[in-house]
């Protein structure tokens, strides 16, 4: 995983789903159970990076990291690993090799195509996992996150959609010249930058910079006057 993929994991998971339902054809409602308490994480050095812990401290939200080589302490992981494989086409399936037998190339007889890899998430998420009754409690996940949700009201995220992207960006110190800003090969100028520029000391000065990977259209520059 990275950072980016991080990030972009937490904005999904706190957006409203409706577009991604309606897509696919679900059968029912993905609920949305707002700001969660805890995140769960495994030791990857996305998850001990600052910038994770900042987005987890501005969520309200604590980190709780699994202990190194031991799945068993997070068996809802495994387990819903599992059954999301269980739910992939045929020709998505990877093959179970019994005693000695001669490999196949998985890059032929195991492929899917991306929209059926989304379809099947989509669907593992809304259809399947949910509403799977467990041996014990005999309470399907649906119903008890929906009683949940209509006694409790879920944590909203307070700042907006709009803020949740800043706050989920990836950031960089970069220079601003005359011209703008240059990051990977790209040159980004506005008025409002131009006007930033004028307003400080020098019209070359180095801040911070925050952007989406996914989406490098445009890029926020804080103000070295706000600090």
């Amino acid at each position: 995983e990275s950072l980016g993929r991080v990030c972009q994991s937490l904005k999904l998971a706190l957006r409203p789903k409706d577009d991604l339902v309606r897509t696919v054809g679900a059968e029912r409602e993905w609920l949305t159970p707002g700001l969660p308490e805890t995140i769960l994480v495994d030791n990857g050095l996305a998850f001990h990076s600052q910038q994770f812990r900042q987005v987890a401290w501005a969520l309200r939200c604590d980190l709780e990291f699994a202990a190194v080589r031991k799945p068993w302490f997070k068996p809802n992981v495994e387990r819903a690993l599992g059954t999301m494989m269980n739910t992939l086409p045929i020709e998505g399936m990877p093959e179970k090799i019994r005693g000695l037998a001669k490999r196949t190339d998985p890059k032929i007889t195991a492929c899917v195509m991306f929209s059926d890899l989304c379809q099947c998430l989509v669907r593992w998420a809304v259809d399947v996992y949910p509403v799977a009754i467990p041996e014990r409690s005999l309470l399907r996940p649906y119903d008890t996150l929906s009683e949940s949700m209509q006694t409790m009201p879920p944590p909203q995220f307070a700042g907006g959609l709009e803020h949740l992207d800043l706050l989920t960006g990836l950031s960089r110190d970069l220079t601003v010249a005359h011209h703008g800003v240059e990051m990977f090969h790209i040159s980004y100028r506005s008025p409002d930058l131009a006007e930033m520029a004028r307003s400080q000391r020098t019209p070359r000065f180095k801040t911070e910079i925050k952007f989406d990977p996914n989406d490098l259209g445009s890029i926020w520059v804080r103000n070295p006057a706000s600090r």
